[in-house]
């Protein structure tokens, strides 16, 4: 009952999260997560995932008290709401700390994490999706390859395409994740699902109506422009583009912003491409979009709409065209 009491406390306030932690009972709370009676597991569990909401300086206080190892341990737990608890607990904590995503592959526990991806209980899919959307974000690539290793490309296909909504859009912020950095991220990810499967995920998540997904969708799209003249064709694509650039309309001011940026990454004159994505673009009736969009309400929009639109005017149609 104490620990439950210490969770429900702590769950929204963030003086009783410090409070817990300055009393010192964070190494008998971590004690207890591998107590023989389940409601004690449990009830601890409860309490770090309370704890590990808390602001980044106090997380680093469960981080350093041992958690991670009996945590990665609950993730194979007899009972399916310690399952929960402890995947959820996950989430909060590998976001900041680049230890616990190395203990969390070296010790085994992300192929844990992948086979609770299979169960039948949705929640469990979101939190495992969502723990390790987050070991991926801002990943190097190697980081990125071992925990594809375990994910398969297979199953992230599938994921894009869950039942569920928010473990979709969690899927699709992975797959985000993934493709961000450099071009051989792209190239790898590309490569792993396909071309082909690919442009239907991203077709299918920006056609789907769930604005969630959708941003996801948008931001993978984005991301992916970073990448190489080949990857800027690949977003060229009618099934991409077309969808990309009606979301510059929007009534949702953030896939305004999303949409845009997308155009501004394929107009980045990194390589010789951008005359040429350029007057892609402006086939497809995107600069009338752009200064449809100038006096656009939102700061952001604007402000994106205006960088978009300097890059266009650095490549002027001739005569001719």
């Amino acid at each position: 009952g104490v620990f439950r009491a210490m969770a429900e406390l702590s769950l929204s306030r963030e003086q009783c999260r410090k409070q817990i932690i300055e009393a010192q009972v964070l190494d008998i709370i971590v004690r207890t997560l591998q107590h023989p009676r389940v409601g004690v597991r449990a009830a601890s569990c409860e309490c770090v995932r309370s704890l590990s909401r808390s602001v980044r300086s106090l997380r680093t206080a469960l981080v350093d008290a041992g958690v991670a190892k009996p945590l990665y341990a609950l993730l194979g737990d007899t009972e399916p709401y310690v399952q929960f608890l402890a995947s959820a607990t996950l989430c909060n904590l590998v976001l900041d700390f680049s230890p616990m995503k190395e203990e969390l592959l070296e010790s085994g526990s992300v192929a844990r994490i992948v086979a609770l991806l299979d169960t039948d209980s949705a929640k469990l899919r979101l939190n495992c999706i969502w723990a390790l959307k987050n070991v991926l974000f801002l990943a190097k690539s190697d980081l990125k390859q071992r925990v594809m290793a375990a994910l398969t490309y297979e199953r992230l296909v599938r994921l894009a395409r869950d039942s569920d909504d928010a473990v979709r859009v969690q899927a699709m912020t992975l797959l985000r994740n993934l493709v961000y950095g450099r071009a051989a991220d792209v190239e790898a990810c590309m490569s792993g699902i396909g071309s082909a499967a690919l442009r239907e995920i991203l077709a299918d998540a920006l056609a789907s109506g769930n604005e969630g997904v959708v941003t996801q969708a948008l931001y993978t799209v984005c991301n992916i422009a970073t990448g190489s003249a080949d990857h800027r064709a690949f977003v060229i694509d009618d099934a991409i583009i077309h969808p990309v650039l009606q979301c510059i309309e929007s009534e949702t001011s953030d896939l305004r912003v999303a949409a845009i940026w997308c155009v501004i990454n394929l107009t980045w004159n990194v390589e010789d491409d951008a005359a040429l994505r350029v007057g892609q673009l402006r086939a497809l009736g995107c600069e009338e979009k752009l200064r449809a969009a100038e006096a656009d309400n939102n700061v952001d929009v604007r402000d994106r709409v205006r960088t978009a639109l300097e890059q266009f005017s650095q490549h002027v149609p001739s005569m001719d065209e």
